[in-house]
């Protein structure tokens, strides 16, 4: 059983978080096979195996804390970072791809792939 924080997140937030310290010690929580089993069943249809592979997780979760960062300091993003992310979510059959606007808020506007503007 996994015993870093988990704490009901969006799955973005839950990577994000399994960098952590706990009693001053530094953890990374996707050492542990035990993270993504705890999350499995948060996972949309198709489960783990439409996305990332255990092996892909480090790269995903140092784009997904990039992305939130810059969101978070309102500063550009990196492109790399946003196509990371894209890569991820363009395995799921539906999923959203995050597209920074310039002249926006930081927060990043999310186009959807795999369905229409309808959401059909």
């Amino acid at each position: 059983m996994y015993a870093g924080p988990l704490r009901d997140e969006p799955l973005a937030i839950e990577l994000h978080n399994t960098v952590y310290m706990s009693d001053g010690v530094a953890y990374d929580g996707l050492a542990d096979p035990g993270w993504l089993d705890a999350l499995v069943h948060r996972l949309p249809e198709g489960g783990a195996g439409s996305g990332p592979t255990r092996d892909e997780l480090p790269a995903l979760r140092d784009a997904v804390r990039a992305a939130l960062h810059a969101a978070l300091d309102a500063r550009p993003h990196d492109a790399r970072v946003l196509a990371t992310i894209n890569r991820a979510c363009a395995r799921a059959p539906r999923s959203a791809i995050a597209v920074w606007h310039r002249d926006a808020d930081p927060t990043p506007a999310i186009d959807f792939h795999g369905m229409d503007r309808a959401g059909s």
